[in-house]
This record gives structure tokens, C-alpha cells and sequence, in this order.
């Protein structure tokens, strides 16, 4: 409608038409709800980008359509100024919820810079006018962003505080977790254990405990020297668990060295030497009570004899000490041998007995070739009567396994004082023979006792367990190979239990100790107070912060006790949910921290975002005058 067509309306036509054309004006205006949201989400980069796309397909020009939509937008902020800032306000907030934002917290300046950045970007997109009025607009954006950004990130961060505290105090009361003092002591000590709760728990499963780690002994100590409770549970159970352990320790190698089955001829090597000799002796005295003669042996005897003078000498005293047995030789002065009546097996049996006795002398006396010589002769008697007599065979065989198997009892026993070659060696040449294996263990076990006897085998288990020492080599050169690792896992559990008794226990007050008695309830780790030593600004701050929290009341005796039952727990589940709440209210706790902190950087670039937008439109309006 033109100038003509107005003059020729009525007054109520007139009035009509400007109420019809005021509604429609504001309908345009109030269509560009969707043009603020997209502002926001694009830090005021909308309008021009929207105005590109229109000039490629339509008639008007990039600037026509840039300030056609800068004066929709213009005249809906003008006719709805709230809810034009709540669609912008929404759409700031668009790309920082769809993203998965940050886990960590920012620092002040972080912040800072971040939000200024965003206020500048912001200002730069929605300015207008020359390059001097951009530049002065974008500046504008930078510091308002700034403000408002940190204002808004500290706002929310306050607003998740307190939902978190409230939380906390929920968790607290429904699941019976001990103090906010208590549990982060119980996370600093993990923390400066240097190992993850997976690992801690799986050590408490193998049968450590927590205080087991030599980080945290230091610690356990410092409960203790605070006396109360937590003294006197440390006190009673730390020797008991070194014994006990030990003790099962002990078990667990006898079960692989000195088992309670075994053949009959392992079992005379744990005989005393006048037991086994005794038992051999009524074995032979069995076969010889028959009383068998073996006339078929007389000459062999008596040349045997000849060939071997000193063995008469010995031969009339064996006789005599065989409760006046009288022998079957004469022996003239001329040398000559005579036989006097049929000799038996038990008296063939003496006689080779007396020629291997002199045999042996003539060895030691340093003439081989005489000894071996002489050797010949005993042999060939002993063949003979072994025909003569199978169950005198028999016996001897016995006697000779049973002197080999404790021969190598005792080459066990003396194991500890070899060198690591020298043990291969010895080992080796038994390894294919089960029963002489089985007696060289069982001497090693019978030196193992000995020792643990004399020390309490507080250094045995240790030495065992470390592969570099004579201990640990043997262990892993004769100990079952099927029972190595059960058996081993017991020695190590042993030797740590003992370690932590004599530093906890026995040790004496050090500067360690006193150090982890000041770091108690302040969650100062030790690379920081290490950082501060180095002048680091960061590590600076922490310590100085942290100090300053530990200001608190000292933990008390049932806090004390509280941690003291964590660090020598042997439950790994209990230990596992000191470590880590499992909890309904653990994890809504957790998730309300983790979206409190993705929500507080939303908010920052929200509020970024539309202090940048409002700077730079306070600075367009007062600069573009």
C-alpha cells in the first residue's frame, strides 16, 4: 500500500492497518528465536555465514543480506531483550553440552584466559563497522568475556560444592564410610605406595598386606608411636603374623623337600646312625641264623686270605667281637693257612668283610696300585657268596642303597656351603635317580631346620627368596618344579611379613619416621615436598596449601584405628572398598563431580560467550555514535 492508497483510508481503516502492520513486524521479529540460538553456539559467526549461503542462491548481495538479518536480529532484541539474551545464552551453552567437556578442573588462569579468548572471538564475530571498530569491539568482547566467564564458572563451581557435600554426607550415612580426615589419609598412603588399588588389592590376595609395601612402614610405625588402640593392635599382630607366616613357609618346604611318604629306603636315611645299624645288622643276622655251610668256598677263603696278610690281623678280632664265634682258619707260623672245619655263610661273610676293611687301609695309605690290585680279590670273594647265598645278596644290596642314599643325605646337608657350580654339579649327577634326589632334599630340609632353630628363621626366608644368594640358587635348583611357584609365593609373603615386623616393630626411630608422622592428615606427597625442596612455584603452592588445611585437629585415636585397620588388613575385599567406594552413592557422587566440572567449563563459555556479545554491543552503540 503507498502514500496515495493511506490518504483515501478512513481513520478506522487507517488505524486497522497500522495495528495489522505492527502485529506482522513483531511476528518477524519474533521469528528469529532460531537466528539468536545459532549466534550463541556460533560465537556471532551466524549472520555472516548465513548471509554467504543466501548470496550464492539468491539476488541479493553478501552485505544486503548481512544487514537484513543484522536488523531482524537488531529489532528482536529491541522488541524481546530477555528472551532474545535466553535463546543466545542457550545456544553458548549448545556446543560445550554436546561435547564431552573437561574431567580435570581449570586453574584461575586457565579460566581466565579461556573465557577472554571466548569473549573476544565472540566480539570479533558479532562486530560491526570498519576495521578499527571490529578491533575496539573484539577488545571490548575479551574483557567482558573474561568477566563474565570467570564470574559464571565459579558460580557453577560453588553450585556443585555444595550439591557434592551434601552427597557426601548421604554417601556417608548410608554406607558407613569413615571421615572425610580418615579417607583421604587412607588415599594419600595408597598414593604413596606407588602402586593402583588393583595392585594393592592382588598383593592382600597373595597374602601381604597393605603396611607390607616399605613406602607405607614408616606410616604404620608413626600409629603405632601415637599409642592408643592402634598400638596395641600393631604390637600384637605384627609378630604374630611374622611366626605364622614363617611358619607356613616352613611347611610348604618340607612338603616339596622332606615329604611325609616315601619308599622304605628314604625313610632309613632319616634314622640315626645306631638305629640303621642296628636294623641292618638284625637283616643279616636273619640270613646267617640258618646257619648255611658253603664248603665250595673254603679254597677261595683261604687264598683270598694269603693275598691279603692284614686282613688276619683284623679277621681274629671281628671273630672274637662276634661273641666268641670261633673261627675256621688256622694260621701256622710258617704262614700257612689251614682250614679247621666248613666254613659257613655267615663265617665266609666276615672274611670279606676283613679283606675289604684292609683294602680300604691300603688306599688310604697312598698305594693305589697295591689298593686296586687287592680290590680285585675282594670283589671276586664277594661274587662267590652272592651265588652262594641269593638272600645274602639281597641284604647286601639294601645296606649299599641305604649307605649311598644317607652318603647323599649328607652331601645335602653340606649343600649350603657350596659354590652355585659345584651344587649344579652335584645335583646333576643324582637328578635322573628319584630316591637319591629324595635324599638330598630331605638333608637339605634337615640343614634348613637347623638354621631356622639357631635364627628363628628370620633371615632364612629372606635369603630364600632372593634368587642372588647361595639360599635362593639352591631353592630354585632343587625344589620341585611343580610346587616351585605355591611354595615360593609362601617364602616371599614370609620374608615381607618380617621386613615389616623389624621396621615397624624393631626398627628405631629415623627421620623417615618422623617425616611420615608430619605428613599425617596434610595429603603432602612426597614428589611435592621433594618439588618444594627444588624451588618448583607448583609444588610451592601445593605444600603451602595443603599446610595450611592441616591447621585441622589431629586425627583421633578411633581415626587412627580406622586407617591402622587398612593398612594390616589380610581381607583384600575390605582393603578394595577403602580404596575404592563401590557404592550406589559413590558412584552418583562421582558422576555429580564429573558433570559439576564439565557444566562449570560450559558455564565459563556460556557466560564467555555472552559477555563478549554484550561487550561488543555496548562498545558498537557508544563507538559507532
Amino acid at each position: 500500500m503507498n502514500a496515495e492508497d493511506l490518504k483515501n483510508l478512513t481513520p478506522e481503516q487507517f488505524n486497522a492497518y497500522v495495528t495489522a502492520l505492527a502485529q506482522v513486524e513483531n511476528q518477524k521479529a519474533r521469528s528469529q528465536k532460531g537466528r539468536a540460538f545459532a549466534q550463541g553456539a556460533t560465537f556471532g559467526f551466524s549472520d555472516e555465514a548465513e548471509a554467504a549461503v543466501k548470496s550464492l542462491i539468491g539476488e541479493k548481495t553478501y552485505k544486503e543480506n548481512v544487514d537484513e538479518i543484522r536488523s531482524m536480529l537488531s529489532q528482536y532484541r529491541s522488541d524481546a531483550p530477555i528472551e532474545s539474551i535466553a535463546y543466545e545464552v542457550a545456544g553458548a551453552f549448545a556446543p560445550a553440552l554436546l561435547s564431552r567437556g573437561r574431567s580435570a578442573p581449570l586453574s584461575m588462569t586457565q579460566i581466565v584466559g579461556r573465557a577472554a579468548g571466548e569473549g573476544a572471538l565472540s566480539g570479533y564475530g558479532t562486530s560491526e563497522g570498519d576495521i578499527i571498530q571490529q578491533l575496539t569491539q573484539t577488545a571490548t568482547g575479551a574483557g567482558a568475556g573474561a568477566a563474565f566467564g570467570t564470574a559464571a564458572s565459579y558460580g557453577m563451581k560453588l553450585a556443585g560444592g555444595l550439591v557434592d557435600k551434601v552427597v557426601d554426607s548421604m554417601r556417608r550415612l548410608t554406607g558407613g564410610r569413615g571421615a572425610t580426615a580418615v579417607e583421604n589419609e587412607i588415599l594419600r598412603l595408597a598414593e604413596q605406595s606407588g602402586e593402583t588399588p588393583d595392585q594393592i588389592v592382588a598383593r592382600i590376595a597373595r597374602g601381604e598386606i597393605m603396611a607390607d609395601n616399605k613406602s607405607l612402614q614408616m606410616a604404620l610405625r608413626d600409629l603405632m608411636a601415637k599409642g592408643g588402640i592402634s598400638e596395641d593392635e600393631i604390637r600384637t599382630l605384627l609378630p604374630q603374623r611374622a611366626e605364622s607366616l614363617r611358619l607356613e613357609a616352613q611347611a610348604g618346604l618340607k612338603s616339596g623337600l622332606s615329604p611325609e611318604s616315601g619308599s622304605n629306603v628314604l625313610k632309613s636315611v632319616r634314622m640315626k646312625e645306631d638305629d640303621f645299624q642296628k636294623a641292618m645288622g638284625r637283616a643279616y643276622d636273619q640270613v646267617f641264623s640258618a646257619g648255611i655251610e658253603v664248603p665250595q668256598l673254603g679254597d677261595t677263603l683261604v687264598k683270598s686270605l694269603q693275598r691279603v696278610p692284614d686282613a688276619q690281623a683284623v679277621l681274629n678280632k671281628v671273630f672274637k667281637s662276634e661273641g666268641g664265634l670261633v673261627p675256621p682258619y688256622k694260621f701256622n707260623d710258617d704262614g700257612s693257612i689251614e682250614l679247621v672245619r666248613v666254613p659257613t655263610l655267615q663265617d665266609a661273610e666276615i672274611t670279606r668283610r676283613a679283606v675289604k676293611g684292609a683294602v680300604d687301609l691300603e688306599y688310604k695309605s697312598g698305594i693305589p696300585d697295591v689298593a686296586k690290585n687287592l680290590k680285585s680279590v675282594e670283589r671276586e670273594l664277594r661274587g662267590m657268596i652272592d651265588s652262594a647265598s641269593p638272600e645274602l645278596s639281597t641284604v647286601r644290596s639294601q645296606y649299599s642303597r641305604m649307605m649311598d642314599m644317607r652318603n647323599t643325605f649328607e652331601e645335602g646337608r653340606k649343600a649350603f656351603n657350596l659354590p652355585p657350580e659345584q651344587l649344579d654339579i652335584d645335583f646333576g649327577r643324582i637328578a635322573d635317580d628319584p630316591e637319591l634326589v629324595a635324599a638330598y632334599r630331605e638333608g637339605i630340609m634337615a640343614q634348613i631346620n637347623n638354621k631356622l632353630a639357631r635364627t628363628g628363621g628370620k633371615q632364612m626366608m629372606r635369603k630364600l627368596s632372593d634368587p642372588n644368594t647361595l639360599e635362593g640358587k639352591l631353592f630354585d635348583t632343587v625344589f620341585p618344579e611343580g610346587m616351585k611357584r605355591q611354595v615360593m609365593n609362601k617364602i616371599l609373603t614370609s620374608s615381607a611379613a618380617q621386613k615389616t615386623y623389624e621396621k615397624v616393630i624393631e626398627g628405631s626411630t629415623t627421620y623417615l619416621g618422623q617425616q611420615a608422622g608430619k605428613q599425617a592428615n596434610k595429603g603432602i606427597a612426597l614428589d611435592e615436598v621433594m618439588g618444594a625442596a627444588r624451588m618448583n612455584p607448583r609444588d610451592l603452592i601445593q605444600v603451602g596449601a595443603k599446610l595450611v588445611n592441616s591447621m585441622a585437629p589431629e586425627l583421633t585415636d578411633a581415626q587412627r584405628k580406622q586407617i591402622t585397620d587398612v593398612l594390616i588388613s589380610r581381607d583384600p575385599d575390605f582393603v578394595r572398598r577403602a580404596l575404592t567406594d563401590e557404592s550406589v552413592m559413590a558412584r552418583l557422587q562421582n558422576q555429580i563431580q564429573l558433570f559439576s566440572r564439565r557444566l562449570q567449563a560450559t558455564a565459563g563459555t556460556a557466560g564467555a560467550i555472552s559477555g563478549g556479545t554484550l561487550g561488543s554491543s555496548l562498545s558498537g552503540q557508544y563507538f559507532g555514535e
